[in-house]
């Protein structure tokens, strides 16, 4: 009878194994371990809501591979992610926006990601400036990227990093946004210039972008100019 019941609750064990589970133990026995192997663990991970357990089998596998594919370094992300591993998260993400050509619908969901990641959950404040500061008007296209305008333009308000002001606000009046939320920060920016007491070339650079914008008004181009 113990022999039946052992069998039995042997049979099953093994109905109950999952996609992931079986997906898991062929990658760890594979004599050649592929990046499409990895990727599928990370997307059931993501399905069976086991992210914690996709990504620490094949963390070791990604670690050895930093030049993987836009896709695993999305799936990564997203695992890592779910499985509070939130440090290497951003890791992946920038790893995928890092290129020019990033898959739009890649982007959408990575940009508003990262940001959330380092400001709400990392209080990374500083790197997530940094990051916007450098790819910000790049990357407010994507998704629920543009939520996030204020929280920087408050910043580079604050610090008075009038670069990172016109910049963004290029990008924004270059697109097709409601202009009213951000006429606050165009004339703490004009009022700024009007003090006489910002020289840099960087800065000169970034103005004539904005002042050759397709909805700067006749007026603020001409309080560029002067």
């Amino acid at each position: 009878v113990w022999i039946q019941v052992a069998f039995t609750l042997a049979g099953l064990s093994q109905s109950l194994a999952s996609p992931l589970d079986d997906q898991i133990e062929a990658f760890a026995n594979a004599r050649e371990q592929k990046e499409a192997d990895v990727v599928q663990i990370l997307k059931s991970g993501l399905n069976e809501n086991r992210s914690a357990r996709a990504y620490t089998s094949t963390k070791s596998w990604l670690s050895t591979h930093p030049d993987a594919s836009a896709e695993l370094a999305y799936h990564a992300a997203r695992a890592a992610e779910r499985a509070g591993e939130w440090p290497a998260a951003v890791s992946f993400y920038r790893k995928l926006l890092n290129n020019p050509k990033v898959d739009g619908k890649l982007a959408a969901e990575a940009t508003p990601a990262i940001y959330s990641l380092l400001i709400n959950h990392l209080n990374d404040q500083e790197a997530a400036y940094l990051l916007m500061r450098e790819d910000g008007a790049r990357l407010r296209g994507y998704g629920r990227a543009k939520q996030f305008d204020s929280w920087f333009l408050d910043r580079a308000k604050q610090r008075r990093d009038l670069v990172a002001l016109a910049e963004l606000l290029t990008a924004i009046h270059n697109g097709n946004d409601p202009l009213d939320r951000y006429e606050g920060y165009l004339n703490f920016l004009l009022r700024e210039l009007e003090t006489f007491s910002h020289e840099s070339e960087e800065l000169f650079a970034v103005l004539k972008d904005l002042g050759a914008s397709k909805r700067t008004s006749p007026a603020v181009k001409a309080r560029l100019n002067w």
